[in-house]
C-alpha cells in the first residue's frame, strides 16, 4: 500500500514493489535513496501528487500512473504479505 506524505494514515493506492534506490533505474536514472520503485495497480485516492513527478509523461498525481510505474518514499509504503 502506499500511504499519503501528507496524512499517513491515508491509503493511496495498492501496488507492487519492482525496484530499489541506487540498484535498478527509473526513466533512465538511478532511483534516489530511500525510495523505491512501484508498479500501480489500484489508486483508491486520485488526487494526490508524487513525491518525484515526471512532467516529461504527464505523470504529477497518483492517478496518472495506474497499471505502469513510479516513485515512492520508502517511508510512505507499508508492505502487506499475503
Amino acid at each position: 500500500m502506499l500511504l499519503n506524505p501528507k496524512n499517513p494514515k491515508q491509503k493511496v493506492a495498492s501496488s507492487k514493489i519492482s525496484g530499489f534506490w541506487g540498484v535498478e533505474k527509473f526513466h533512465g536514472h538511478f532511483i534516489p535513496k530511500f525510495c523505491v520503485k512501484v508498479n500501480v495497480m489500484v489508486v483508491h485516492v486520485d488526487d494526490v501528487p508524487f513525491m518525484h513527478p515526471h512532467e516529461l509523461d504527464d505523470q504529477v498525481l497518483v492517478q496518472d500512473v495506474v497499471g505502469i510505474s513510479t516513485l515512492w518514499n520508502w517511508k510512505y509504503v507499508k508492505v502487506v504479505h499475503n
